[in-house]
């Protein structure tokens, strides 16, 4: 039953990722030619496809505080793959992922098309390559965000943060911006901690079809009130974790 009850959300989701997927493709070569950025323009695009995902997905979005204007380097915590629509629709923004994302079906070529920065975390060697991506989508007036925890988590805390990917921050003494994100969802319905939060075990196929079975799903997002900058990449991690945790909300089991 959860499945039929998931089928028309999935389907309305698949039509609006392909119409705006069809869109990017074929609208950045235009921009390019009549002197546009063709990196402003997918993110633009990035940010209504998650406004249509969010609409579609039931979310009720509560912002607290001032989202910052592109461009920006921002960092959040990190509760499931749904925080990349909550944030991108808010914010005009491309992503730091996993390299892996990137060969997922759909879902990588979606995050190609939005400018997403891919990292292999288990080699040192790329992260050079990954400040310099950061830094030229900077430089292009696209936001930057980045998950630093390095996982998705159920979201009872906010998990230590990596420095790793704060060093292009770090060394050019970027002010950094910080976000806290949370779900809830009616009881009746479902648990945020098991159908909105991907974490652990969970496989992607049976979480989103739990996900798309839930009539509505209560999003909180609050930004920080003002950057944190410092030029040692560690001090900053913990600056900005301790941030994160003074206005995180845990999501209900």
């Amino acid at each position: 039953m959860r499945y039929l009850r998931a089928l028309p959300k999935m389907a309305l989701f698949a039509t609006i990722t392909f119409a705006l997927y069809v869109l990017a493709a074929v609208g950045s070569p235009p921009v390019r030619w009549f002197g546009g950025s063709a990196t402003r323009w997918r993110a633009r695009l990035f940010r209504l496809w998650a406004r249509r995902i969010a609409w579609t997905l039931g979310m009720r979005v509560q912002v607290e505080g001032r989202p910052p204007r592109a461009p920006f380097f921002l960092v959040s915590n990190h509760l499931s793959y749904v925080d990349v629509v909550l944030l991108a629709s808010r914010l005009e923004c491309s992503f730091v992922a996993r390299s892996d994302v990137a060969g997922w079906p759909v879902v990588g070529a979606l995050c190609r098309a939005a400018n997403t920065v891919f990292v292999d975390r288990s080699l040192k060697r790329d992260v050079p390559r990954v400040i310099e991506q950061i830094r030229g989508a900077m430089e292009r007036g696209v936001g930057v965000v980045v998950f630093p925890e390095d996982t998705s988590s159920a979201g009872r805390e906010v998990l230590d943060f990596k420095p790793a990917l704060l060093e292009a921050a770090a060394r050019s003494e970027i002010p950094v911006c910080y976000a806290s994100l949370s779900y809830q969802v009616e009881p009746a319905h479902g648990s945020a901690r098991n159908d909105v939060c991907w974490w652990g075990p969970m496989t992607f196929a049976d979480h989103c079809v739990r996900l798309f079975q839930l009539p509505r799903i209560a999003a909180f997002l609050r930004f920080g009130d003002e950057p944190i900058r410092h030029a040692d990449r560690k001090v900053l991690a913990v600056s900005l974790h301790r941030a994160v945790v003074q206005q995180f909300r845990p999501v209900p089991s």
